[in-house]
């Protein structure tokens, strides 16, 4: 599981912004990581919880609850076996020696993992059985005290192949909404995300075809329901990382328009984040227009009318058919001019409002 681990911990950089090939973090790769990762024995004694299961396109996110207090860091290891106890092999991304592991903090009394099917290597359809051991680490030589397990029956679809891409789709789709959010996508937005799955999610040169055409249309799942696979299938991931690569797209053409700081908004509240903190979270993501008033030639206090003025005067010499002929740079600065005095004029006309 040595991959899922830099991808969880190697987004942490983005919630305060920055260049995508720049993101590389840790904090939430250590427990992946570096966590009591041996495949748990077969004969521990037996721990009375309760699992709940939600499917998605897919695999199962389970969320495990113990009722009896438990020590604190305790770590939960979960395994799939075949219902005579042999364990399930997984791709590289899932696996310990060869074989389907995952490891999760135990807070609260409770665990959360997502289980993706394709991960697995079975042959067919059939009922497997979840086994989910609890331990801890001890001063002592053998370095973990067994507390327990439950298990869980675990049916399992027709397999099919795995893909880094399948993985991690809901947080492409959120780009793409960002992307697409003003009707005409940005350029560079695409090249924003193609990088930072290409350099910090590891994707394969091979499935980039297909990331460039996920971001060509707005994503058909809704917002809530990208959010709720973000969450089932990366617990770890924090609400502001994933704020922070949206909000990394939505500047990568200048300053964010007033529709992808909405959708980003959104996906803030949809994450779990109340409503009263999004000035903070917009700030700290440097979505806002700092100075609008000035932007526009003003001082605060201008009416509406000088506030239009000024707007018209200042755009119009940017119009795309003045700038057609001049060289390809000047007319990226011209168009990331265009978006800075459109978001000022919103801006100045939202406080008169």
């Amino acid at each position: 599981m040595r991959w899922l681990g830099k991808v969880i911990g190697g987004t942490v950089g983005l919630t305060v912004g920055g260049p995508a090939g720049a993101v590389i973090g840790g904090g939430l790769g250590a427990v992946v990581d570096h966590a009591l990762d041996s495949p748990p024995p077969h004969d521990l004694p037996e721990i009375d919880a309760q699992g709940q299961f939600a499917d998605d396109p897919l695999g199962r996110f389970a969320q495990i609850r113990f009722p009896t207090h438990l020590p604190a860091g305790a770590i939960a290891v979960a395994v799939v076996e075949t219902r005579r106890g042999k364990r399930l092999r997984a791709v590289p991304a899932f696996h310990k020696d060869g074989e389907f592991l995952i490891r999760r903090p135990v807070q609260r009394g409770q665990v959360s993992f997502f289980v993706p099917f394709s991960a697995l290597k079975y042959r067919r359809k059939a009922t497997h059985v979840l086994r989910v051991a609890v331990r801890i680490a001890t001063s002592g030589s053998q370095g973990v005290q067994e507390l327990g397990q439950c298990s869980f029956e675990f049916p399992l679809p027709k397999p099919k192949p795995w893909t880094h891409l399948e993985y991690m789709d809901a947080l492409v789709d959120l780009c793409a909404a960002v992307i697409h959010a003003d009707g005409s996508p940005r350029t560079r937005g695409p090249v924003i995300v193609e990088q930072f799955f290409v350099e910090t999610m590891q994707l394969p040169s091979d499935q980039v075809p297909r990331l460039s055409e996920m971001l060509q249309a707005p994503p058909e799942p809704t917002l809530e329901e990208l959010c709720k696979r973000v969450l089932r299938r990366l617990p770890e991931l924090r609400p502001m990382t994933v704020l922070g690569l949206m909000a990394e797209v939505a500047r990568a053409d200048g300053a964010a328009s007033r529709k992808t700081r909405t959708v980003i908004r959104d996906v803030a509240e949809y994450l779990g984040i109340p409503s009263h903190r999004w000035p903070e979270v917009q700030s700290r993501l440097s979505l806002m227009v700092h100075d609008p008033w000035g932007v526009l030639g003003l001082h605060p206090g201008a009416t509406t009318q000088e506030v239009k003025k000024a707007y018209r005067q200042k755009i119009k010499g940017l119009h795309p058919d003045r700038v057609a002929g001049l060289d390809e740079e000047i007319q990226d600065l011209a168009e990331a001019r265009t978006i800075e005095l459109r978001e000022a004029y919103e801006a100045c006309l939202d406080i008169l409002a």
